[in-house]
């Protein structure tokens, strides 16, 4: 190749990072504001029994993007996965910025998380598919840096707008953003290369939607009062297990093999993380009187040090083994949990939140960076798209798992006559018990190098 054909090439590749970076860009600042304004939201529409089933919709429907968007990367690029999903996307915020009632709003919640699955399975996928594995850790952490200018943007200026304005015009402001994002990205993911793989891995659709049914009717069961009614919920979570057990790859369900012990702990770390910070703003703003300017601060704190955190770890794979770096970043994530914790119960002063999240963040970004690496090492060309539909498959089961039964736990205890404080602290409780299992079992496969130690 010559000098003039690689100088083009790179630069085709800055541009196809700078696309992908507004890709990430978009559902981070979507993810981030949602976050600060439910409680704003369920305020004005009702339905405080339903705040964990708002972010649970969006994370179910994300799972039939990132299944059809995983057979579509694979069998016919990620162009036409795009196109579909930012569509569907699109839709979605409509919807959501006209809702009337909570119903309208998950439904509107629902369409995009469809597109938003589509668009994190295209995002990593490509990765495999334009740059060499030597390259790759590095380009998981400029993806990660996607993350500061939402970080940055979404809690000081969806608060401002929550607090002075209205939440509805958080969905119309990410329209145009949308359009932004296809007309950039479109035109280079064409020109990719395609393995034309089978999908074997993504198989039919079938499994993911007996998913997301059970799901959905496990969720609606559990925010109910505890009752004979739960007893329909032993079915339908043996239904959720069995569909899972047929998407993930070998051995995830129980930890073992490789992927499965590396999918397994996307699912563990994203449960103990996003389960804590999921209820988080609902506490500071009802409990404590803190604003959403004030709240959205906080997760500045996280969102920040997560990206800083993912190139220091790109810089630690020639020194650390990807999971020293696992526990590392379980061990913090544990340590900021528990100082939240302590501060619900008022023997550290709020201002503590504040460390506390940013430690939590720089935890997430060593643990996802080598968690990433160590999935995507394992993808054989032409399955990058099920690999990426298994890591987020994964995640999103742990994230839909913390936010509805942290749903159910909050509803139980308000019922039986406690108070948000006391559920939020048994919800953390339960995190600080996930995140403790994942360090266990990222210790354990630390220890079997012929299994589970990959490259780097």
């Amino acid at each position: 190749m010559t000098t003039a054909s690689t100088s083009l090439a790179h630069r085709g590749q800055r541009l196809l990072l700078a696309g992908l970076l507004a890709l990430v860009s978009l559902h981070a600042f979507d993810e981030l504001v949602l976050a600060i304004a439910l409680p704003s939201i369920v305020a004005e529409l009702g339905g405080q029994a339903w705040y964990g089933v708002a972010f649970a919709s969006y994370l179910l429907a994300s799972l039939l993007g990132m299944r059809w968007g995983g057979l579509t990367v694979d069998r016919r690029g990620p162009a036409a996965s795009l196109l579909v999903g930012y569509l569907v996307f699109a839709a979605g915020l409509v919807v959501a910025a006209l809702a009337p009632d909570m119903p309208t709003l998950i439904l509107g919640r629902v369409l995009q998380g469809f597109g938003g699955g589509v668009g994190w399975n295209v995002a990593f996928a490509v990765i495999n598919l334009a740059w060499p594995a030597s390259r790759r850790p590095r380009v998981i952490a400029w993806l990660d840096s996607g993350w500061v200018l939402p970080s940055l943007l979404a809690p000081l200026l969806g608060g401002y707008i929550i607090d002075q304005w209205h939440w509805r015009a958080l969905f119309w402001l990410l329209l145009p953003v949308t359009a932004l994002a296809l007309l950039a990205l479109l035109p280079r993911l064409a020109k990719l290369p395609r393995h034309g793989g089978d999908g074997q891995d993504s198989g039919t659709m079938r499994a993911v939607i007996l998913l997301v049914i059970s799901g959905a009717a496990l969720g609606a069961v559990l925010v109910q009062p505890a009752g004979w009614l739960w007893l329909l919920g032993l079915p339908l979570l043996a239904a959720l297990l069995l569909a899972a057990r047929r998407e993930l790859p070998a051995g995830t369900l129980r930890a073992r093999g490789t992927p499965g012990t590396v999918i397994a702990l996307h699912g563990l770390v994203f449960f103990a993380f996003f389960g804590a910070e999921t209820f988080l703003p609902w506490y500071l703003i009802s409990q404590r009187g803190l604003s959403a300017t004030q709240t959205g601060l906080i997760f500045s704190c996280a969102a920040v040090s997560w990206c800083v955190a993912s190139f220091v770890q790109s810089w630690l794979a020639s020194r650390w083994t990807r999971w020293r770096s696992v526990r590392t970043g379980l061990g913090l994530i544990l340590l900021s949990v528990v100082l939240t914790s302590l501060v619900v119960v008022h023997w550290l002063p709020l201002a503590v939140v504040y460390l506390a999240w940013g430690i939590a963040g720089f935890g997430m970004g060593l643990s996802f960076n080598a968690l990433t690496t160590l999935a995507m090492a394992s993808a054989a060309p032409g399955r990058e798209g099920a690999i990426a539909t298994a890591m987020g498959l994964a995640q999103t089961l742990g994230m839909g798992s913390a936010a509805l039964l942290g749903g159910v736990v909050r509803n139980q205890v308000v019922a039986g006559g406690g108070d948000l404080s006391r559920a939020i602290l048994l919800i953390w409780l339960l995190c600080v018990a996930v995140a403790v299992l994942a360090w266990r079992v990222a210790a354990r496969a630390s220890r079997q190098p012929d299994t589970l130690r990959l490259p780097g």
